[in-house]
């Protein structure tokens, strides 16, 4: 993968978030934001694994993931 691609991923994982954030009325929206925030997590061991040079706090900040 390149730089290129795991922009454009974060860019649509932020925007699913924000979204899900706007309707944070419904528990379902909720739990959206968590599985967003946890698959945040997965692709950067994934992408980890993938390039030794991935940046993963730097991956979770475009995505506004501020998790472990």
């Amino acid at each position: 993968m390149t730089k290129k691609d795991y922009i454009k991923i974060a860019k649509i994982l932020r925007e699913e978030r924000e979204e899900a954030f706007k309707q944070t009325s419904d528990q379902k929206h909720i739990t959206h934001v968590t599985v967003i925030d946890n698959l945040t997590l997965e692709l950067c061991k994934l992408f980890e694994e993938d390039n030794k040079r991935f940046d993963a706090e730097r991956f979770k900040s475009a995505v506004n993931v501020y998790l472990n």
